[in-house]
């Protein structure tokens, strides 16, 4: 007994302080080796710590013992070793991806830029490349005219669906950045011919509306204009400072006739910019445009589409664009028959001022045109012309655009306005009269961009001496 009780008596305190210290550990966690990575669990319940990055003495020991980092453990985290084999079920059970570094192999790089589905452009010659493009533009269009003289009322109308331009294109270089080239037909320009009727007088013609007695009127069929499908056609070579090209071009005069016709913001173009452009002539046309400026110089025979000269004459023109901030253009156009001035009456001098402003949704543009045509000698009076237009557009939300048109045209100014005699408007343009005043609203649906697009347009055009036209236009349009 009294053996036990001295037992008891040194063994007591040893009992306490071993159940101190298990107490102590289960509520205060261990602080992890400087080295070693919080401890993740494994998917079973325990944690793990992962290896150590510099080596350790057994990277798979279990890490259920709480204890403080000793010496050794020190030492042997500083110590470069081949991390032992896992043995454990427990420690080798995989590592969820959430939790588990990934390895290098698996992250995924950056993705390439996606590539066109298919190339716009194709291979041709040794260095060349070949393009194709087209624009097709539908419409339903509607007319009337009324005239409502003393004791006469009549309204007629006219409805027609129309394909308008079909207009195929091809341009590319021959050898690149040396020669370059464009061919564009429009298979929608040429029209059915017409039906005339000629009197012939002792087997000569006399004219379409004689009609006497002793002549015979024959038929024949005469086509009712210009009806070459041919467009553009230039062959160009290039150089830092110029560009110089042969072929059939777009007259340089109004810049409106300029413009592509998938960029227009009405179906047709204004009176003016018909009459004095908008038609196509052969050449020669050099050209370059800079960061702000862009100049063309144009030799042409003036004689129309696709037409061989008949005479010495050429036309020269000088035209200079600037851009002198964003969104701003202005420029002149100079034009003057050179040869044979005194004798041809084609002989033509114009003069134009144009400009441009588009920015934040807003487009303003319009031009100034005057023009005199006739041979220049002495006693002969030349007819002199003038035209003018101002659109004004607002973009909403980049797919809506309402726009306004006020356009006015005098083809005969030294003419009596409402003299019967005077019908300069009949040739391009199938009226009978000189000059016309035009009030237009037109509304563009942007589908995308001129891509892809829908008009639709009213016009009232007010002539001098014949009854007033109204117009109504849709078209739809297709551009690449």
């Amino acid at each position: 007994m009294k053996h036990e009780k001295r037992l008891f008596k040194f063994a007591a305190p040893a009992a306490w302080l071993l159940v101190s210290r298990v107490a102590g550990a289960q509520q205060a966690p261990a602080a992890a080796p400087p080295d070693l990575k919080p401890a993740v669990s494994n998917g079973t319940g325990h944690e793990i710590s992962e290896p150590k990055p510099t080596g350790d003495a057994n990277p798979g020991q279990r890490e259920d013992t709480a204890r403080s980092p000793t010496p050794s453990d020190v030492q042997a985290a500083t110590v470069a070793a081949p991390p032992a084999a896992v043995t454990s079920p427990e420690i080798a059970a995989p590592i969820p991806p959430v939790f588990a570094p990934t390895p290098v192999a698996s992250i995924p790089s950056a993705a390439p830029p996606s590539a066109p589905l298919f190339s716009n452009k194709l291979a041709i010659g040794k260095d060349g490349w070949l393009q194709v493009g087209a624009l097709l533009q539908g419409w339903f269009d509607t007319q009337w005219k009324s005239q409502l003289p003393p004791g006469i009322s009549y309204r007629s109308t006219l409805a027609s669906f129309r394909a308008r331009r079909a207009e195929i294109k091809l341009a590319g270089d021959i050898v690149h950045d040396v020669a370059s080239f464009m061919v564009s037909f429009d298979p929608a320009s040429t029209f059915k011919y017409n039906q005339t009727n000629y009197t012939v007088t002792n087997g000569a013609v006399a004219s379409p509306t004689a009609n006497t007695p002793a002549a015979q009127t024959i038929s024949t069929f005469a086509p009712p204009g210009n009806t070459a499908a041919l467009k553009l056609l230039w062959i160009t070579l290039k150089s830092p400072y110029i560009e110089a090209s042969i072929g059939q071009f777009k007259y340089p005069v109004s810049f409106e006739g300029q413009t592509s016709s998938a960029e227009l913001l009405f179906p047709e173009r204004a009176y003016s910019s018909r009459y004095f452009g908008d038609i196509y002539d052969m050449g020669l046309r050099l050209e370059k445009k800079f960061d702000w400026v862009k100049y063309q110089v144009f030799l042409l025979n003036g004689s129309g589409q696709n037409q061989l000269d008949s005479n010495l004459q050429k036309d020269l023109v000088l035209r200079v664009e600037v851009t002198p901030v964003d969104g701003l253009l202005i420029g002149a156009t100079g034009l003057s028959s050179i040869g044979q001035r005194t004798t041809q009456a084609t002989t033509k001098d114009n003069i134009e001022f144009f400009g441009r402003l588009n920015t934040s949704g807003i487009l303003v543009q319009g031009e100034l045109l005057w023009g005199e045509k006739g041979q220049t000698a002495t006693g002969i009076e030349r007819t002199k012309a003038a035209g003018r237009y101002a659109t004004v557009g607002y973009t909403i939300a980049g797919k809506l655009q309402p726009v306004v048109r006020y356009g006015y045209l005098n083809t005969d100014k030294t003419v009596t306005l409402g003299q019967n005699s005077s019908y300069a408007l009949f040739s391009p343009f199938g009226v009978a009269t000189d000059e016309v005043r035009s009030y237009e609203v037109g509304l563009n649906y942007y589908l995308q961009g001129n891509e892809l697009k829908l008009q639709a347009a009213y016009g009232y055009f007010d002539f001098d001496n014949i009854p007033s036209l109204q117009e109504f236009t849709f078209a739809a349009q297709a551009a690449f």
